[in-house]
């Protein structure tokens, strides 16, 4: 896992180094994914994945038979960096809890899924779409929607245990928003709702493996920044 979110975090770097630079106009296609597989040597799949969250986020659209071109060059939704070590150590360890607790919450919230939290998920999931440039509002909706996941396992023990992590550290989750950025959280969210309504409940728990690590990965990575 973490070789995987490595390759595909080396290609958004590549992906946000052409835009910002201007070799990608607004307008402009980008290189295939065998270019891009070629050039960074990385897999197919991690070249998917990362095409992915930008044209979840409007920054590129693919075409079928034409390639995949800059439709945006605000990338704001990508952070600001500048975690400082102090942060970084109190958050990791935060992080790192939950990714010991939450696949499995989202594998019985999964299992246990009504209409009701369905609508919950996509409510949440939508007013993250609409606020992802409003850091705020969108840490919020980010939070209800993993407590939504604790709620549905109908387990008090799991929503307690979920709510307080995120009521007694916001700032902790304003500031990684900031950090990071909020296109990490609006792509996995997008992925973990599909697969929690077709009833998936060992990929969903999976992939939410796979979010927290990948969130924890890109704010380890502050710390290698000058």
């Amino acid at each position: 896992m973490p070789e995987k979110i490595n390759s595909m975090n080396q290609v958004l770097q590549f992906l946000k180094k052409g835009i910002q630079s201007g070799t990608w106009p607004v307008g402009s296609q980008i290189p295939s994914e065998h270019e891009i597989c070629s050039q960074l040597h990385v897999g197919r799949s991690s070249v998917r994945n990362a095409l992915e969250q930008f044209t979840s986020l409007g920054v590129l659209e693919s075409i079928h038979g034409k390639g995949t071109f800059v439709r945006s060059d605000d990338l704001s939704v990508f952070g600001l960096g500048g975690g400082t070590n102090a942060f970084i150590a109190f958050t990791v360890p935060l992080l790192e809890f939950r990714k010991m607790l939450e696949p499995e919450l989202c594998y019985y919230a999964t299992q246990r899924s009504t209409p009701q939290f369905i609508d919950s998920l996509t409510d949440c999931l939508g007013n993250m779409v609409a606020n992802k440039d409003n850091s705020e509002q969108m840490v919020r909706y980010d939070a209800l929607f993993h407590i939504e996941i604790a709620r549905a396992t109908g387990n008090p023990y799991a929503l307690s245990t979920l709510s307080d992590i995120f009521l007694k550290n916001p700032s902790s989750f304003q500031q990684l928003g900031k950090t990071i950025g909020t296109y990490n959280g609006i792509y996995y969210h997008t992925q973990l709702l599909s697969l929690i309504r077709s009833g998936d409940a060992k990929k969903a728990r999976a992939l939410m493996h796979e979010h927290l690590d990948k969130t924890i990965t890109e704010l380890l990575a502050e710390l290698d920044r000058p």
